[in-house]
């Protein structure tokens, strides 16, 4: 995996922060909740209201959140393709030139098996001429 190792480590690299990313989004969700809450008790108690500044402050980190998590992972999988079709398309290579080997040693032994028992008919007398 040499000439790969490059765009495996990378790809692994963006899986892990989308990852990261995905596990730190809800939690800054819950801090928009919380602020939320914390909002609704105070009016409700009239010492104050809802910050929808911060809230909105919040929302907008959230959203930064989410599309580094989408690009991270959009950019890991692109990777990957690259590297999966390159892989493929050398195992192809690698097996078709086993198979065009292969059926030159299955001729070469078919024209020598041949040879022999045309060798074997004729010493017995069998063989029938070559036009």
């Amino acid at each position: 995996m040499g000439p790969y190792r490059v765009g495996l480590i990378a790809a692994v690299a963006l899986a892990m922060a989308s990852v990261l990313f995905s596990v730190v989004g809800p939690k800054v969700l819950g801090g928009a909740t919380t602020e939320v809450i914390r909002g609704a008790q105070a009016a409700a108690a009239g010492t104050g209201g809802i910050d929808f500044g911060k809230i909105s402050r919040i929302l907008i980190g959230l959203l930064c959140i989410c599309l580094a998590s989408a690009a991270a992972s959009g950019v890991q999988s692109w990777i990957m393709t690259g590297v999966t079709q390159k892989v493929v398309y050398r195992m192809r290579g690698q097996i078709a030139r086993k198979i065009a080997r292969a059926a030159l040693v299955l001729r070469r032994r078919h024209h020598v098996e041949g040879r022999r028992a045309l060798a074997h008919d004729k010493r017995r007398g069998h063989a029938e001429p070559v036009a």
